[in-house]
């Protein structure tokens, strides 16, 4: 697994491309090797119009690993340790998103579909959407 970190947390993961023939190519995603967790729960992000930005929140308890099927997607993460700003290309990268992350996610090009791998099943209550608390979060070092 290549990974590339830039601020210790949020991670850029490179999945495996097989392309064996000229059937195309696909990319693999392991739970336990490229995604850190076991899946609980998946969601498609898709027909986000030009100029929103998605996400702005972060989790209690609950990872994400994001991969961009289609498009190309710019991510901002904020924790503990900072803001770190990533840019998804296509279906052979994720993004780990570990718990206590500020995450904005904003589609960088018309047809952007994103696929979000979550560790834990929804809960209104694991969602943490107000900036100035989330900022109170992390500067008591709640990990």
């Amino acid at each position: 697994m290549s990974e590339l970190s830039v601020n210790g947390r949020a991670r850029i993961v490179e999945l495996p491309e097989i392309r064996e023939d000229e059937r195309g190519a696909m990319a693999v995603a392991v739970c336990g090797e490229q995604v850190p967790f076991v899946v609980r729960r998946s969601f498609i992000i898709f027909d986000v119009p030009a100029g929103i930005t998605r996400g702005k929140h972060a989790h209690h308890r609950c990872e994400q690993f994001l991969i961009c099927m289609a498009g190309a997607l710019d991510l901002e993460a904020t924790d503990a340790n900072g803001t770190a700003s990533f840019q998804l290309l296509g279906p052979t990268q994720g993004l780990y998103v570990p718990t206590l992350t500020w995450l904005s996610i904003k589609p960088a090009e018309a047809g952007t579909v994103v696929l979000v791998l979550a560790s834990d099943d929804y809960d209104k209550a694991d969602y943490i959407r107000d900036w100035p608390s989330f900022e109170a979060l992390i500067a008591g070092g709640c990990r």
